[in-house]
């Protein structure tokens, strides 16, 4: 493509560039402020001489800012024109640099999606396990231009190396484990080595106190089995004045009598069919609440 150069002219603007006698100015401007004494009281009799002398100080004022509004202006209106033009000129250039650089980001998207596809059939060919995807294992980088092709299918084979090391360890480590398919099932989706074993050190915990809380309750099935089956309790309770039925059973007077204490534990239904049984066999009891 030809390349081409361009020389602009610019008017110099005929505006002073600064105040030609500026130190005369501020001399007399000094001077004539010198007659008037800042620290005068205002009084009654004084107050309109100082209003007078007010509006005669801001009309001076007035006089020095309304020059300098209007060379501001006068630079300001030659240079908006310049602006303008400057502007004009850039958006004729514009159009085509736009169409060149859509032109040169299909290119370099062509040239991506070639260079993902020569990855993708290289990590196909390496016999990655079925948990591993190149997404997985690819340089975050790969897009760049300094990335090659022969670095990175390097890269690519020494990251799925070591994600199955990494497999292998935590297998040595916990394949005989009832945990060993969360652990695997982890390490698969996270593919971080010591992420995995983090959470496998926390199953094991979990582990350990459900087994505790387990054992705790057998131990307190078999104790309270225990009592029940227990022949002397140190304790007697008695049902005083407990109406018996006509259908229960009578105790001679030669059977020697035993007393005990049971705490039972059952349904609503199950109690009361207890109860039934203790009265139809002549069993004295007692309610404790």
């Amino acid at each position: 493509m030809t390349q081409f150069e361009i020389i602009m002219r610019t008017d110099t603007p005929e505006l002073p560039a600064e105040i030609g006698n500026f130190t005369e100015v501020k001399a007399a401007i000094t001077e004539a402020l010198q007659q008037y004494d800042t620290d005068t009281i205002v009084t009654a009799e004084s107050v309109k001489d100082a209003e007078k002398t007010r509006a005669h100080l801001r009309k001076v004022k007035d006089q020095i800012e309304t020059y300098r509004k209007d060379a501001k202006a006068a630079y300001l209106e030659k240079f908006n024109r310049l602006e303008a033009q400057c502007k004009e000129l850039s958006g004729l250039i514009e159009k085509p640099i736009a169409a060149i650089d859509g032109k040169i980001k299909d290119y370099e998207n062509a040239e991506t999606e070639k260079k993902w596809r020569e990855l993708e059939v290289f990590f196909a060919g390496i016999g990655a396990p079925a948990w591993l995807s190149l997404a997985d294992v690819v340089n975050p980088k790969w897009k760049n231009k300094t990335a090659a092709l022969d670095k990175l299918r390097q890269e690519i084979s020494s990251a799925v190396c070591q994600a199955e090391d990494d497999y292998t360890e935590l297998q040595n480590l916990y394949g005989a484990s009832p945990l060993w398919t969360a652990i695997s099932e982890r390490f698969m989706r996270c593919k971080d080595k010591s992420q995995t074993l983090v959470y496998a050190a926390q199953l094991e915990r979990q582990q350990a106190e459900e087994q505790k809380r387990a054992e705790e309750i057998q131990r307190q099935r078999e104790a309270a089995e225990k009592a029940i089956c227990a022949e002397d309790v140190p304790q007697a309770v008695t049902v005083p004045n407990e109406p018996q039925n006509a259908t229960q059973r009578t105790t001679s007077a030669d059977t020697p009598m035993i007393s005990g204490t049971f705490r039972v534990t059952g349904t609503k239904e199950q109690i009361k069919a207890l109860a039934a049984f203790l009265k139809q066999n002549g069993i004295r009891f007692e309610v404790v609440k």
